[in-house]
């Protein structure tokens, strides 16, 4: 954790870098004064980043469009998956009479959360989109697994899968995941049972209301086989 901070701090990119590019038409309406939220819903390669969007363009606001202050985000996110993977092995290994399980646990999620291979894809602060998305999925799957039985836990894990995927596509596959779990556990696979019931209704839902309007690949709809 202390290396890609030390990493990032000295490699930061600190102007807008590619797709980043892509805020200054929202920060352009918004000082024009033609600023509409809804536009932050539009589709971006076959994603519709609103997290992302919103979070970016307010802090753009806020500082001046100072790219710097955009790492904050970055690190929370990244700190934030951290904190839910920790948390998820504490639970994992609370009841183990070695107690050296929790600490090799956190190191080997540390190398591989933390590698020193990829740091230079944190360089880039339009990374937030997918660091946020990955601490969204594993707070969803954290709170949809560690409390099953309490519905208060399901809202939370399903508002974060629906933050997931609207920072990234990635969130829809979170949700499935979360479903098809919770549906393997019964004793027949056709059964239903209300939690199975409430993720396959959230899966349909997002569907719903992401898919339409999001531009196809090569610009034809894939058959079933594709």
């Amino acid at each position: 954790p202390l290396y890609i901070l030390a990493a990032i701090q000295y490699s930061a990119i600190t102007f807008p870098f590619w797709d980043h590019a892509e805020l200054i038409q929202w920060i352009a309406s918004w000082y024009n004064g033609n600023f509409h939220i809804s536009s932050l819903w539009a589709p971006h390669n076959q994603t519709r980043p609103l997290v992302y969007r919103a979070v970016m363009v307010f802090n753009a606001i806020l500082t001046g469009w100072d790219i710097r202050s955009e790492y904050i985000y970055v690190y929370i996110a990244i700190y934030g998956t951290f904190a839910c993977y920790l948390w998820a092995l504490f639970r994992l290994t609370a009841t183990s009479a070695n107690k050296t399980i929790f600490a090799i646990g956190a190191l080997l999620i540390s190398l591989i959360l933390f590698s020193p291979v990829g740091h230079n894809n944190h360089w880039w602060s339009m990374m937030f989109q997918l660091d946020a998305a990955n601490m969204f999925i594993a707070f969803a799957l954290l709170m949809a697994f560690a409390r099953y039985d309490m519905w208060g836990w399901q809202l939370l894990a399903a508002i974060s899968c629906w933050l997931a995927t609207y920072t990234l596509t990635n969130g829809l596959f979170a949700t499935l995941t979360i479903w098809l779990i919770f549906q393997a556990s019964e004793p027949s696979p056709l059964r239903f049972n209300r939690r199975s019931l409430f993720w396959v209704g959230n899966l349909i839902l997002q569907l719903i209301c992401y898919i339409p309007g999001v531009p196809l690949t090569g610009g034809r709809i894939p058959s079933v086989l594709h």
